[in-house]
């Protein structure tokens, strides 16, 4: 009796398992973000495409910043179509993003063109020097 060794084996049910797993609608995705630092700004570009810009919200809170959204299924998709292939994703999204340092709720700006949301958020680069007394309880 001889063995053959098919060194595909395990690539090949690898395949088959995403062939057979349901694309198009998942719950929720991962937005591609380019994030970089200026000397005085953050920067992010988030891609969102097929997104309009309406169904975005952008929120700053304790130096987070977070972009979610939903990406909804077009009118037509609806339509009984025979799909030989369906990769284009639908549903919410939500990502998170931690500054280093102290961010300026003050100084931020969005952007969103051509399925790109640009967003620019200072830094807070003066320091509270305010006194402030506090009572003992």
């Amino acid at each position: 009796m001889t063995i053959r060794f098919d060194p595909f084996c395990n690539f090949n049910k690898i395949n088959k398992f995403f062939e057979e797993f349901p694309s198009g609608y998942n719950e929720e995705y991962l937005l591609k973000t380019d994030y970089s630092e200026g000397e005085n700004n953050f920067y992010l570009d988030v891609e969102i495409p097929g997104v309009k810009k309406e169904d975005v919200k952008i929120k700053l809170e304790n130096n987070i910043l977070i972009v979610s959204g939903e990406k909804k299924i077009p009118v037509n998709e609806n339509q009984k179509k025979n799909y030989l292939r369906k990769e284009r994703n639908y549903g919410t999204f939500k990502r998170s993003f931690m500054f280093q340092s102290a961010v300026n709720p003050d100084e931020c700006t969005a952007n969103f063109e051509n399925g790109v949301l640009f967003i620019s958020i200072g830094k807070l680069t003066k320091k509270n020097n305010k006194e402030r007394v506090i009572n003992i309880n």
